[in-house]
């Protein structure tokens, strides 16, 4: 429940300072700092699933860069998903 609730602060800090950030360099950076973690955990997450149920170790690494690569890009696209405050825009959830 805790991990649950730091995930969220996290997340509320990661697009505020996002919304709020005019520079395109300073963006770019908290997105990566958001999302690198996600990158890193979805290919540990799915190389241990594939490793149940793939013998080949290229093709277990081949699948876990590949949930790399969707855990990491949903990531993305929710902190990038956040207009800088005073454009008027409504992010993609509405909030």
């Amino acid at each position: 429940m805790a991990g649950l609730r730091a995930g969220g602060v996290i997340l509320a800090l990661a697009r505020t300072l996002f919304a709020h950030a005019h520079s395109v360099g300073l963006r770019f950076t908290i997105a990566i700092v958001f999302a690198a973690p996600a990158f890193v955990a979805g290919y540990s997450a799915t190389l241990g699933l594939s490793q149940f149920l793939i013998v080949s170790s290229g093709w277990q690494t081949t699948i876990a860069v590949t949930g790399a690569i969707m855990v990491g890009g949903a990531a993305w696209g929710r902190i990038v998903a956040t207009p800088p405050s005073g454009t008027g825009q409504s992010s993609a959830t509405g909030h």
